[in-house]
């Protein structure tokens, strides 16, 4: 019997680690379980993934703790989470961490202790030599040793303390230990009546009688405890009482003091608030024809118990949701669980609570906006069966759901399903596809714009496609009038960012009290601040990009980084005072149009809806429902308005710029326009009562996307995108995969990407290796940046493993080489600049 297991550790090493399990402990019960372990004198959290049967011929350390009573992962998350690891070039160890909530792991910390008192001498010795040392030492000092490094690392505004630190040790003035830091669950405070008077009654009605004549605040505490305690609640939160009767910690001391109430911690519960519902009764709502259709195909293979994939495709406002809705149900009588994808849950509340309307409580959320205690409370009640149904953003694809009868991802052609940083660097539509074959069940991937990977295979037949051609509710889809920017501007029909027909269109909504969304995907208010007398333009810091100006809060900040500087009121190189804004963002259009509205006598609500006015918990959701009803007049944001807005009083959309995303230095440019006009100009007309009009701004009327989204001809623009990427070896019909090196030091970057390059194979059969160079953007913080691209043929490399070994021998062999060089695998890659 073995005594031995092999646990997957989250670092960047695709190996897994020999360890002995304690005394009286069964090896095969610690399988799926985490422990805690000792590796290189850090305590890092792995999982036991296999036992180790082979003979040793070395010490093993032993376990220092398992951590769980029950497995969190089950053989086929094990199979899932080795896939994402073999195909996408990471270690299993950093794919199960990412399968898990934040405190899930726990981490070591390493602190310092004074194992002798310098002298006055000492440390003006070391003052004189090495300044940085000494105040390190005066922190150290100051603090008695109690100070760990990642606060030195802030105190001292440095990242690399290692050699000042290595100093002090060497010549025996401090000691480094490490000590594990648990993840503790976050604990609130909670009150209730003391135990002895609930037990008797005359007591109990003496002493509120005597607090009653003395306090009517503390009666009022004591009332409600009692009253709370009756229907079934020992306690309530602290703060709760205080808020709810408008009293304070010092009258409930009182109370505490006469041992009347006790005041103790709980587990901080995952918030129930009623929140503002977007969603309007479904209930009685019949399905089209078209809907009943897909619902009885797609039911067979559901009935089958067996894994099938489909392409959803309807145009906008045509009823894909309630075709999950069908599904769902379908599934739930069937007693099995759904897993529900979307890109960005906290942007599409409205699909949220039109899932919650149907199932209420049997519905789990997951987004980035919880925290990590409702997270933990979440992943922990699905692992107990407790949710019938899991809504979330990629990193739900590794929901521990044990009976899966359903995979639905959303907006499937959404880029932010594909992760970029940190590894693993997965693609959740692509991942559901493989556990839907795993858990033997269907997947639904639905989308108004299939990406091009989807529509591509399912012209193969490898996805059964399903079409919605028709708007539900009897709705027509909205005409769209293109604005030719160039003839605008020759005909003097501009002001400012605004054709005339735009500016007439959107009075008139207003004067309608209709509601209008003008789109224009760039945040703040100019892109750039200009110097137009020495042509400077205020750069990041850390990024090899201009900084984006906010005039609302006068900032200059990095979208990369989020490097923050105040404007500058004068040149930082010749001193002039006549700095220029180049460009718009929201911002811009949104002083704009007020400006022209107020000129015209017109008063008009406008609200700006993108990253910095949502970036408050719940501030989406309270702009969609000013808007639904009417509060707001014009709504003005960024691609947020793509995702999920269905608002029947729009009947107006303005694209500010459609020429934005058309020639960024990417393949998949002219996809991503036409994605993003076609889902922006579906908001316009989604009610039978109401036309919609689309009006798009563009310097570029001929640009095939652009056409074909005016047109919504999804066939003519595929078939044109499909002949350009054949041509040039592109997804669809090959991978493109990117292996980006990184170093704070350009020569030795330069120097390693070359070595990198030379050692790829040449004349490799359905391989092509392209590089090194620098992308768009060669420094982000601080890190120079080179690419190397990687185009594999599917057919000679269909499961991408050839890829994998290629670039395994690749790395063993440049091994000596990696000094300060940090390499990034991303495998189908979605970031190119």
């Amino acid at each position: 019997m073995s005594r031995y297991i092999e646990v997957a550790l989250p670092i960047p090493v695709n190996e897994l680690y020999t360890y002995k399990v304690p005394d009286g402990v069964l090896a095969e019960n610690t399988i799926g379980k985490r422990v805690l372990v000792n590796f290189n004198n850090r305590y890092l959290t792995g999982v036991s993934v296999n036992l180790c049967n082979k003979e040793i011929q070395f010490e093993v350390k032993p376990i220092l703790e398992i951590l769980d009573e029950e497995p969190i992962f089950s053989d086929k998350l094990f199979q899932l989470t080795k896939w994402v690891s073999q195909y996408y070039f990471a270690s299993w160890g950093e794919v199960l961490k990412a399968a898990m909530p934040p405190n899930f792991n726990l981490t070591s910390v390493k602190k310092i202790e004074i194992i002798k008192q310098p002298t006055n001498q000492e440390i003006s010795e070391i003052q004189s030599f090495a300044p940085k040392r000494a105040k390190l030492l005066q922190i150290l000092l100051k603090y008695n040793g109690n100070i760990s490094i990642q606060s030195l690392q802030k105190e001292l505004n440095s990242k690399n303390l290692s050699p000042q630190i290595e100093a002090l040790s060497q010549r025996g003035l401090i000691a480094i230990h490490s000590e594990i830091q648990k993840q503790t669950e976050t604990k609130v405070k909670a009150i209730k009546i003391a135990d002895y008077l609930l037990d008797k009654e005359e007591e109990f009605n003496s002493v509120f009688l005597e607090i009653e004549n003395k306090s009517n605040k503390q009666a009022q505490i004591l009332s409600l405890l009692f009253l709370e305690f009756q229907k079934g609640k020992s306690f309530l939160l602290l703060n709760e009482v205080i808020k709810g009767l408008k009293t304070t910690y010092s009258v409930i001391a009182v109370l505490t003091k006469k041992k009347i109430v006790e005041i103790f911690e709980v587990k901080k519960e995952i918030s129930k608030k009623a929140q503002i519902n977007l969603s309007k009764d479904e209930s009685k709502i019949e399905l089209t024809e078209e809907q009943n259709k897909i619902i009885k195909k797609i039911s067979e293979y559901i009935d089958k118990h067996s894994f099938s994939s489909h392409l959803l495709y309807g145009v906008t406002g045509s009823g894909k949701t309630l075709i999950y809705i069908e599904l769902i149900r379908k599934v739930l009588n069937q007693n099995k669980q759904v897993l529900y994808l979307l890109p960005e849950i906290s942007l599409t509340p409205q699909i949220v609570d039109r899932i919650r309307n149907f199932f209420g409580e049997e519905v789990a959320i997951i987004h980035s906006k919880i925290s990590d205690n409702e997270r933990n409370q979440i992943f922990t009640a699905i692992l107990q069966n407790k949710y019938k149904i899991v809504m979330g953003v990629r990193s739900a694809i590794f929901s521990p759901l044990k009976n899966l009868g359903l995979i639905i991802v959303d907006e499937e052609h959404e880029p932010s399903y594909k992760q970029d940083n940190p590894s693993p660097r997965y693609n959740a539509r692509d991942t559901s596809i493989v556990r839907g074959k795993i858990e033997n069940c269907p997947v639904i991937l639905g989308s108004a714009t299939p990406s091009c990977e989807s529509w591509y295979n399912a012209s193969l037949g490898t996805h059964q496609i399903y079409q919605l051609n028709k708007r539900a509710d009897g709705a027509n889809l909205p005409n769209v009038e293109i604005v030719d920017l160039r003839e605008a501007k020759k005909e003097k029909n501009l002001k400012g960012n605004f054709s005339k027909l735009l500016i007439e269109k959107i009075i008139e909504r207003i004067n309608q009290k209709e509601g209008t969304i003008l789109f224009h995907n760039r945040r703040g208010f100019a892109p750039q601040l200009f110097c137009p007398d020495c042509g400077n333009v205020p750069m990041c810091e850390n990024c090899d990009i201009a900084l984006t100006y906010h005039k609302k809060s006068n900032k200059l900040v990095c979208h990369y980084c989020g490097y923050v500087t105040p404007a500058p009121k004068f040149c930082n190189v010749c001193g002039s005072d006549e700095m220029q804004e180049i460009g718009a963002g929201t911002e811009r259009i949104e002083e704009e149009l007020k400006q022209i509205l107020e000129e015209k006598g017109i008063n008009a609500r406008i609200q700006r809806y993108d990253r910095d006015s949502t970036s408050q918990k719940n501030s989406s959701r309270r702009i969609i429902y000013d808007f639904m009803n009417g509060d707001i007049d014009v709504l003005i944001g960024t691609q947020m308005l793509s995702k999920g807005i269905d608002i029947g009083r729009v009947t107006l959309v303005g694209i500010i710029n459609a020429d934005m995303h058309l020639f960024f230095p990417d393949f998949r440019a002219n996809e991503r326009t036409f994605q993003l006009l076609t889902q922006v100009s579906g908001r316009a007309g989604r009610k039978s009562n109401s036309n919609g009009l689309v009006i798009i701004q563009t310097a570029h009327p001929g640009a095939y996307p652009i056409v074909f989204s005016a047109q919504n001809n999804i066939e003519k623009f595929f078939d044109k995108e499909f002949e350009m990427r054949g041509q040039l070896n592109y997804p669809p019909f090959n991978r493109l995969s990117k292996i980006e090196m990184q170093s704070m030091n350009l020569d030795e970057l330069t120097s390693f990407s070359k070595i990198f390059f030379a050692n790829l194979p040449n004349n490799q059969a359905g391989f092509q290796f392209i590089g090194p160079v620098f992308p768009n953007v060669p420094r982000l913080a601080k890190y120079y940046r080179q690419f190397i691209f990687v185009k594999s043929s599917k057919k000679i490399d269909k499961s991408g493993e050839k890829l994998n070994i290629i670039l395994h021998n690749t790395l063993q062999k440049i091994e000596s080489t990696i000094k300060n060089i940090r390499i990034n695998i991303d495998i189908d890659s979605y970031q190119n600049m």
